[in-house]
């Protein structure tokens, strides 16, 4: 009985966290600006999918305390 509840808050948490994210992006003036800038080029990924990108960019660059280690990022 504790583990379904468990579950539903944790879905619950889920939608809600979804709906938050959804609303900002819909409040958002500067993304907006950006993707009518874009024309058809434009879109805003899932949240699978951003996910996704921002981890891969991640993984892809060095940052250090100054910035982005530029040097570590082309392998010198």
């Amino acid at each position: 009985m504790q583990d379904e509840l468990i579950k539903k808050l944790e879905k619950l948490k889920n939608i809600n966290k979804e709906k938050n994210t959804s609303k900002e992006r819909e409040n958002n003036v500067l993304l907006k600006e950006c993707i009518e800038a874009l024309h058809d080029y434009g879109y805003v990924l899932d949240n699978e999918a951003e996910l996704s990108v921002y981890n891969n960019f991640k993984n892809t660059l060095i940052f250090a305390p100054w910035g982005i280690d530029q040097m570590e990022c082309i392998g010198l």
